[in-house]
This record gives structure tokens, sequence and C-alpha cells, in this order.
């Protein structure tokens, strides 16, 4: 898929598709897995899709012709929200089977005054949720984490509850990025630091 229909205040990915999500169809996926796997011997694939699994109807056909079409894959989306988990855990449950083994999960930050202040539209109970439904279905959960998102003054609980619920635990910085609403805030507010590159 390409973009995201959600508005996180960080993410570049919806200022730069401009709110924009495609999917591609399962018939033109599923034919150019085949393809690859039968003419490369490939059996690892990793899916760059930000918000795997929001177009539920469509990720679960697509996870039970994996199963019935006899692929035989080991494959990784690249993104998963933790409320589609949490809506959805039937989806983890049949992509278990399909041989999903794991994902990026945007936890950000186990603050929801936090989350609420970046527009993340979920919350620290979707994180501690979905971290437990990836497990149940023995999929590793790489948590990512933001330090420095506005509001969270100790980052502490969110890197003592991240640990605890990441297989594998990624801080990174803050980055304000030019097109982002967080980027436009801070200009707004004076507290954005001009550095001019020489």
């Amino acid at each position: 898929a390409r973009g995201c229909p959600f508005t996180c205040d960080f993410c570049i990915v919806t200022a730069y598709f401009q709110h924009d999500w495609q999917r591609r169809d399962n018939d033109s996926l599923i034919a150019q897995i085949r393809r690859i796997k039968e003419g490369l011997g490939v059996r690892h694939f990793y899916f760059l899709d930000e918000s795997w699994g929001i177009q539920y109807s469509q990720y679960m056909e697509f996870c039970q012709r994996l199963i019935d079409e006899k692929l035989d894959i080991h494959w990784y989306p690249s993104g998963m929200r933790t409320d589609t988990i949490v809506k959805h855990p039937d989806l983890v449950a049949l992509a278990a089977r399909a041989w999903m083994y794991g994902t990026l999960v945007g936890f950000e930050s186990y603050s929801d005054r936090t989350l609420d202040s970046v527009n993340k539209q979920s919350s620290t109970n979707n994180n501690r949720r979905a971290s437990e439904i990836m497990r149940a279905n023995n999929m590793i959960v790489y948590g990512v984490h933001i330090y420095g998102l506005p509001g969270e003054r100790d980052f502490r609980p969110t890197y003592e509850e991240g640990r605890k619920r990441s297989d594998i635990f990624c801080i990174s910085m803050l980055s304000l990025l030019p097109g982002t609403p967080l980027f436009q805030r801070a200009e707004q507010e004076k507290t954005l630091m001009k550095i001019p590159i020489e």
C-alpha cells in the first residue's frame, strides 16, 4: 500500500501522500508473490504498507488466499496500528496462520496525554492489548517509540513499559519534518531552531 489515511501530527507519510491511501488488489499481489517465489526461489517477503490491516475484508481475503493457494511464504508488513490489532484480533490470528511472523507496531508513547497531543487516535490501553494479541499469536512485536513528543515530560514510563511489551524495542528521537502538523506548530510557536547549512 502507499500512503496512510490517518493524521498523526509527527508523521511525514500523511503529509507526503496528502492523506491518499492506495492498496494493490489481491489478484496482482498474489500473482507477483507467486512469480517471485517460483522464478527466484524467494520465500521471505517484506510488504511496505504503513497501516497494514486497515481495510479488514481485503486483508482477510489476502491471508486466506495465502493459505488456500499454499504459497508457503514467511512475511512481515512494515507496520500495523495498535487500534487495528485490537479491533481485529481475528485478522492477526489468520495472518499468523498464513505465516506472518511479526510487524512494526507504532506504540509511540505510554502516555495518553502525549498520544492525544499528536493526534495518534489510539491509547495506552490499545498499546498493551495489541502487544498481548501479537504475542498470543507468536508474532514478533517490533515496538516503535518516539522520544521528545509534546507533553511527555517523563519518558521513563514509555521506556519501561515499551521494553516490556516489545520483543524488539526501538526509540527514535522526534524529528520535526517540514509538512507535518508538528513542524507547522513549532513554526507558529517560534520554537523551531533553524540552523543554516553551509
